[in-house]
């Protein structure tokens, strides 16, 4: 039983470092091409 609550508690885990991952992505998309656009003027 207690394996089935660490496998679930881990696959939770897992899921939001991966939401948190696909956040840290588009934050650093954004201030890529904010940086773009100003070392293109």
């Amino acid at each position: 039983m207690a394996r089935e609550i660490n496998a679930e508690l881990s696959d939770a885990k897992i899921e939001k470092a991966k939401a948190d991952l696909v956040k840290a992505k588009h934050r650093y998309d954004a201030a890529a091409a904010t940086l773009k656009d100003l070392l293109d003027k």
